[in-house]
């Protein structure tokens, strides 16, 4: 399976040139200390600056631009044995997509205790 991804965790995108930080579930729920990141939770902070050209603002710009991802799924693959408030909880294996095609993956789950298997 995985470890459990908690606030704070910081995650990539492979078309930004920073990485970025995760925000946790609302209520918290704790797991080894910070709160769970859940599969809903899907709001990232930008990724510094974004490269990818199916972002019309690079393609105008005819280079990087200030990052602002658009996540229009949920993370994925998630737990399907650990729930919190009937939600899945996102792992370091999980992914989600950006609609101007950056893959957001984990970088660092945060916490190095709770595993989901």
């Amino acid at each position: 399976m995985g470890k459990i991804v908690v606030d704070g965790a910081q995650c990539q995108c492979d078309q930004g040139d920073a990485p970025s930080a995760l925000t946790g579930s609302a209520p918290p729920l704790a797991v080894d200390g910070p709160p769970v990141v859940l599969q809903p939770d899907n709001q990232v902070l930008p990724f510094g600056q974004c490269k990818s050209p199916d972002n019309p603002d690079v393609k105008k710009a005819g280079g990087p631009v200030p990052c602002s991802p658009i996540i229009p799924a949920p993370w994925n693959p998630v737990s399907t044995k650990v729930m919190a408030t009937k939600k899945p909880m996102v792992l370091d294996s999980s992914q989600l997509m950006c609609q101007w095609k950056g893959n957001i993956t984990i970088a660092d789950p945060g916490q190095t205790k709770v595993d989901a298997s």
